[in-house]
């Protein structure tokens, strides 16, 4: 049996001097680095059906996540679930649109703003034909700045002027949290403060080392997953969130809508463990299936991944337990179709909601 690391427990050990590595969370975040463009690892067998599903670069959270999915759907199914390397979520925009691939793993917000044509995808021209379709959610990522217990930066707007290393280049979350930083609180990254674009592994020196004043932080699934390169932060470092000034807390919550929320994360301090209640950009990974792909084999798909969901996190703890039906929906959006091999599995297993649409009716 896998033993889920909660935070406080966390706090414990690596205040203790110790760092643990979670299965599955050593390699950067689905929106960590690039990285090459590779076919699943087995050959292809021409007595099955083989679907493609573009998951993120070697390593990241993604591709642990496809790769535990991809061997228990060929255990359980006559169905070849190919999970491949992929460039990031970014690239599986263009990767669906171009027909790369059958499926692609994604935030639920870019596919969004991408048939939207909004925000970083404005003047582009995805619909939700050349994307796909709605299917089953895989995690959520919860992404802040943080910065040193001593530091006398407690808000966003005191970055001005400072070193910050926010979120690489060439990673999916960076173009969403400039977009959090401009729209929300009206501050350029790229003008506002000295930004240095370093690795998510040179974080944790650069902090300790005073070569940046803050650097951006993120978990998984509610906040109760650290990865190993934020463990080794919190380990080196004493840390504590940044917040958003009261003056422009309520318009950064009307700009963000759901995607800030106020989450709890443990600070150790000389008084000892304190939670600090911070605002984060919310985010939901999900699945988006091309509409050529059969219901009948997605459905396959989707049920051998709910049945056999305890094999797969212990191969990949950062799935969400998608056997809960709040986790698996928690991506779908109103306004645009769900897959119908998820929508005929939701309704089997009576989590559809009407106000969802099926994809082709």
């Amino acid at each position: 049996m896998r033993e889920n690391t909660t935070r406080r427990r966390l706090l414990e050990i690596v205040s203790g001097g110790g760092a643990i590595a979670l299965a599955g969370c050593t390699g950067n975040s689905e929106d960590g680095s690039s990285g090459e463009n590779s076919a699943g690892d087995s050959d292809e067998d021409t007595d099955q059906t083989t679907i493609t599903l573009g998951t993120s670069s070697d390593g990241s959270s993604s591709w642990t996540i496809g790769q535990a999915v991809q061997a228990e759907v060929q255990r359980n199914t006559d169905i070849r679930l190919a999970a491949e390397r992929t460039d990031g979520y970014a690239s599986n925009i263009g990767l669906a649109a171009d027909d790369g691939v059958d499926a692609i793993m994604v935030f639920n917000n870019m596919y969004r703003d991408a048939i939207e044509s909004q925000f970083n995808y404005e003047g582009e021209d995805y619909s939700v034909e050349d994307l796909g379709w709605q299917g089953m959610s895989t995690l959520s990522g919860e992404y802040l700045l943080v910065t040193t217990q001593d530091s006398d930066i407690e808000y966003y707007r005191d970055l001005e002027g400072r070193d910050v290393a926010t979120f690489p280049t060439g990673t999916g979350i960076k173009p969403q949290f400039d977009s959090f930083m401009n729209r929300a609180l009206d501050m350029d990254p790229e003008e506002d403060f000295n930004r240095l674009d370093l690795s998510f592994t040179d974080h944790s020196s650069a902090l300790r080392q005073g070569r940046v004043d803050a650097c951006g932080f993120f978990t998984h699934n509610n906040g109760e997953i650290w990865s190993g390169t934020w463990q080794e932060l919190s380990a080196q470092n004493d840390i504590r969130p940044l917040q958003i000034h009261p003056d422009s807390l309520e318009e950064a919550k009307q700009t963000m809508g759901n995607q800030l929320r106020e989450q709890e994360y443990p600070v150790v301090d000389q008084q000892g463990f304190n939670n600090v209640e911070a605002p984060c950009v919310f985010l939901v990974g999900f699945t988006v299936i091309d509409q050529d792909v059969s219901a009948e084999d997605w459905y396959e798909i989707t049920e051998a991944t709910v049945e056999n969901i305890e094999s797969i996190r212990e191969a990949a703890d950062l799935l969400w337990d998608v056997s809960v039906e709040e986790n698996f929906t928690a991506g779908i959006y109103e306004d645009y179709p769900v897959h119908p091999g998820v929508a005929n599995f939701l309704k089997d297993k009576g989590w559809w909601n009407n106000d969802w649409t099926v994809g082709g009716e």
